[in-house]
């Protein structure tokens, strides 16, 4: 920018500031929730997956967030100025399309692999090493690259509008997320995701502004904002910039710390290890994966990679595992074979795409400014996307298998060895189960097939298990739900595989479809786009800010008794206390009990 719009002080005390004050919430917040809600974020199941028990309403809220990426959604508003109103449409109604899958995935994830920490843990448990290898791989390319474009863009935004300098701001973003998440956990992310959805969608009300200058930079220049709602509202601009960055790295670094954690160094390393060192682990690897992020992000803005170039370039590489682990859920005869391969001859085979056509259409020339085009990386993600399908299906048929989803139940949670009490249940049976299994198949076994189709299902029981996992027969691993559970589990899942088809119907059939002709806009019509556009965008509001808070009343108003029941210079103390523990364990000189 030839004009700096705020002081280089404005970004770096927005920066820290917001970063610690962030740290401060997700404290007293892991300090309230173990005290008064019994949420522990010291013992690993709490910590990567939030004990399994996060409301519809803050999961919502944190999808909304995840999928506001600040490199994605400065692109949709530079893009809609260049390509005109059909951009947010299909960008909208992809995403959309996306959240309506993943919703059937998950449900089909809940009740196949209930206890399944990571997606990597039942790509072991059906293929073997090689290929849990392979996507470990996989899965730490896509949080890479996609974190460390975040990161980039946030970056380079900040630098366009304070003058900060852009090696400082890629150390400083992911510095304060590292803090809070490392505490935190996955709860933390969650509620930091609330927190930024509920600023972001206020701010999008008054900021959902776009303009000419660098439109082909992909970075959206907030020189109107300044001129129509002043110094104020750019600084708000740079708020919801930091906070999309947090929100999602932060989702990466608990992605990635529980990838090094179960998928590394309790599968390989110490397969006995106990929920503390597991969390410790954890932590670990959420500090690794900050400042490696902050150091490829140095490095991708001295390799000269734009925007573009990471956006288009990251999808190729993202895609290939898509398919193959969806049809690790959901179908039975997909082979280790095909697991294995079909990923790599997709990736190869997008790579290729990707590189022929632009060395083809930029007259042989390779490199940073040659491979950023649009059309290249359309063609290369489709490949990416499309072909290990295509090759998956063509393996597994020619050298076919099937799979017994009861496997999948093998996967077990991680027990706190500290309690002596558990109230967690398990997928394998007590001697008791198992004696009483002969002779009676649950009720629920129909409701079961309907999900696992081709398999039998096994009764339902709840005990704690008394066989290492690969000792127990396939006959006697029990489904750790009750028949109430998979009975609710099955209804939304059919709730959800309805909506994933009226969704792909009306946002990419039914409405754009229509408009595909030579008609334009008139006044009034567009007067209606925006109008039903405002309306939906409050109805978000309502659906991400105001039902979690609702959805969590309960558990709200209990922190809150109980918050207020234990005020007072010793509760105080003691809290300080836990939150000096939880920050710097080294630092810590134990006069307090």
């Amino acid at each position: 920018m030839a004009v700096e719009l705020l002081t280089q002080a404005d970004g770096y005390g927005i920066i820290i500031g917001l970063s610690v004050l962030f740290c401060l919430i997700i404290l007293a917040a892991v300090r309230i929730q173990k005290r008064y809600l019994s949420e522990d974020s010291d013992q690993s199941e709490m910590f990567m997956v939030a004990n399994r028990t996060l409301g519809t309403g803050l999961t919502a809220s944190a999808v909304v967030s995840s999928w506001m990426w600040i490199n994605e959604s400065v692109f949709s508003a530079a893009y809609t100025y260049k390509w005109g109103i059909a951009l947010p449409v299909w960008w909208a109604s992809g995403l959309s399309f996306q959240i309506a899958l993943m919703a059937v995935l998950g449900i089909v994830a809940k009740l196949r692999v209930p206890y399944a920490h990571t997606s990597l843990e039942f790509m072991r448990m059906r293929y073997g090493n090689y290929a849990h290898w392979l996507f470990i791989l996989l899965n730490l390319i896509n949080n890479i690259f996609g974190c460390g474009a975040m990161i980039l863009a946030g970056a380079q935004l900040v630098t366009g509008m304070t003058g900060m300098h852009v090696i400082a701001a890629c150390i400083l973003i992911p510095a304060g997320v590292v803090i809070y998440t490392a505490v935190g956990g996955l709860k933390a992310t969650f509620l930091t995701d609330f927190v930024h959805t509920t600023v972001a969608l206020i701010l999008l009300i008054y900021f959902s502004l776009s303009f000419s200058s660098s439109v082909n930079s992909g970075l959206v220049m907030p020189y109107v904002l300044r001129s129509l709602l002043g110094r104020g509202a750019t600084a708000g601009l740079l708020v919801l910039i930091f906070m999309a960055i947090t929100s999602t790295v932060s989702s990466s670094m608990i992605a990635v710390s529980s990838i090094i954690s179960l998928d590394f160094f309790r599968t390989y390393i110490d397969p006995h290890a106990s929920d503390r060192k597991t969390l410790k682990v954890s932590h670990l690897g959420v500090v690794f994966h900050g400042c490696f992020m902050a150091g490829f992000a140095i490095m991708l803005e001295y390799a000269g990679a734009t925007n573009n170039w990471s956006t288009y370039f990251r999808p190729v590489i993202a895609c290939p595992g898509i398919f193959p682990t969806i049809f690790t859920l959901l179908w039975s005869r997909q082979t280790k074979l095909a697991a294995i391969l079909a990923p790599i001859l997709g990736l190869s085979s997008g790579l290729a795409t990707w590189l022929a056509l632009s060395w083809y259409w930029s007259g042989g020339v390779l490199g940073i400014q040659t491979t950023q085009a649009q059309i290249p990386g359309l063609y290369g993600a489709i490949v990416s996307f499309f072909s290990p399908a295509i090759y998956s299906i063509a393996i597994s048929l020619a050298w076919p298998s099937r799979f017994d989803r009861r496997e999948f139940l093998r996967i077990d949670l991680i027990e706190d060895k500290s309690q002596q009490n558990s109230s967690l249940t398990s997928a394998l049976p007590s001697k008791e189960a198992i004696g009483a299994k002969s002779g009676n198949k649950s009720t629920n076994e129909a409701d079961y097939k309907n999900l696992t189709r081709g398999d039998e299902a096994a009764p339902t029981h709840t005990a704690l298990p008394t066989k290492p996992h690969s000792q127990v027969p396939l006959d006697d691993v029990v489904h750790p739900f009750d028949e109430e559970t998979i009975k609710h589990i099955n209804k939304w899942f059919k709730i959800a595989s309805v909506f994933f088809v009226v969704n792909v119907l009306i946002t990419i059939i039914l409405w754009p479809m229509p408009l595909y002709r030579d008609w334009i806009f008139s006044q009034s019509f567009f007067g209606g786009w925006v109008v039903v556009a405002v309306i939906w965008h409050f109805l978000a509001m309502f659906a991400v800010v105001v039902y979690p808070i609702y959805d969590g009343r309960l558990e709200i108003s209990r922190a809150a008794r109980g918050v207020v029941r234990s005020g007072g210079v010793e509760g105080r103390h003691d809290g300080c206390c836990v939150w000096s523990r939880q920050i710097s364990p080294m630092l810590w000189n134990g006069t307090c009990n």
